[in-house]
């Protein structure tokens, strides 16, 4: 779980941190309030540890919402990239999903922050916030925004980290029981 203040806000769905795998994300937000106006740019970095190229098949990255609490819960996408791999090379492939800019080249958010051929790979990101929704806890909904790393690996595990924030001024609901 992750601790800042208020530490029952900034908490996003559990991550499964029971893999085998050495391999790691280390995703870190810029902002060390994480907490966001509308329309501001959200940035930061994320490193892929100990990971041979030759071993990634995707990564995603995506600035999401996401709500909690009562009834169906939901899901928003702000924003999402997609990353895939040659085969036999250890760049990533101009390729990305439907609907989604090109990545790592022309008009993204991520950026490759070094090329080596080690097993660490750095890529920092920005992106603009929307206006709404804005994050939210109340008793019975919450609202709550995270920024998403998730890797697929050629053996076909997946490897996820994410990093909640604040979007918004919205002060927490109290109840009075007096």
């Amino acid at each position: 779980m992750d601790t800042c203040s208020p530490a029952h806000v900034l908490t996003c769905s559990p991550v499964d941190l029971f893999t085998p795998d050495p391999f790691m994300i280390i995703l870190h937000l810029d902002a060390p309030s994480r907490h966001f106006l509308p329309g501001e740019e959200i940035t930061g970095t994320f490193r892929l540890a100990d990971i041979r190229p030759g071993d990634l098949q995707r990564l995603e990255f995506s600035v999401l919402w996401f709500t909690e609490g009562k009834g169906d819960e939901d899901m928003g996408v702000h924003h999402f990239e997609s990353v895939s791999w040659d085969i036999d090379e250890d760049t990533p492939a101009d390729t990305s999903l439907p609907g989604t800019d090109r990545v790592l080249t022309g008009d993204t958010c991520l950026q490759e922050r070094n090329t080596g051929r080690g097993t660490s790979r750095t890529y920092s990101f920005r992106v603009p916030l929307p206006a709404s929704p804005l994050s939210y806890y109340g008793l019975i909904l919450k609202i709550r925004w995270c920024v998403r790393v998730r890797i697929f690996l050629k053996n076909g595990r997946e490897i996820m980290d994410q990093k909640p924030f604040l979007l918004g001024d919205l002060p927490p609901v109290e109840v009075s029981l007096t």
